[in-house]
């Protein structure tokens, strides 16, 4: 997969490893499969949630509510620690910086 470029933009949309494989199995496949795929995993969603009762129903999306939010929540902090080793590495180089311009102002 290529580097993905402006970090801050794209934290999140990486594929996972399953997602990745199931990604590259479905570019080999023709527009027939696509269509019967999409239509029998419909089906099975719809069944599935018909036979569910309103509990399971708000117990479900309780969980994709969360399963989101921690998803939000672990790239603002992957964000949040990129930006403070970023800091951290310039304020050294202005530090290492300053250093040296000083001690070359007294060897003059």
């Amino acid at each position: 997969m290529p580097r993905l470029r402006g970090r801050a933009k794209n934290i999140g949309t990486r594929r996972t490893q399953n997602a990745q494989l199931v990604h590259d199995r479905r570019l080999n496949r023709s527009i027939e499969e696509h269509s019967t795929d999409n239509a029998n995993l419909r089906e099975q969603v719809a069944c599935s949630r018909a036979n569910e009762n309103s509990e399971q129903r708000v117990q479900r999306l309780h969980a994709n509510a969360l399963r989101q939010r921690e998803a939000r929540q672990r790239a603002t902090n992957a964000h949040r620690d990129h930006h403070h080793q970023q800091v951290q590495h310039n304020r050294a180089l202005s530090r290492a910086l300053f250093i040296v311009s000083r001690s070359n102002m007294f060897l003059k």
